[in-house]
């Protein structure tokens, strides 16, 4: 059942992001719901996408850490940090 909850969530964020791609917490909360899943990949994009609208997010920068290191990508871990 968690997980019928969670593909509505993302397919949630997904159609808002779709009517306003600027809305910076929906971008990160999209990415949270993929690394919640274990899914480190498709995080990365609404991650970057959030902090090109809100540079300040610590969050979203935190999260894009994590899963950048999590992939095994040090150098733009490092970057990120």
């Amino acid at each position: 059942k968690l997980l019928k909850h969670e593909a509505a969530a993302i397919e949630a964020y997904e159609c808002a992001l779709k009517l306003n791609a600027n809305l910076s917490e929906a971008s990160y909360n999209l990415a949270t719901m993929y690394q919640a899943r274990g899914d480190l990949k498709a995080s990365i994009e609404p991650l970057r996408q959030a902090l090109l609208i809100n540079p300040a997010h610590q969050e979203a920068w935190d999260a894009l850490y994590r899963g950048l290191l999590g992939q095994g990508r040090q150098e733009e871990a490092i970057q990120a940090f």
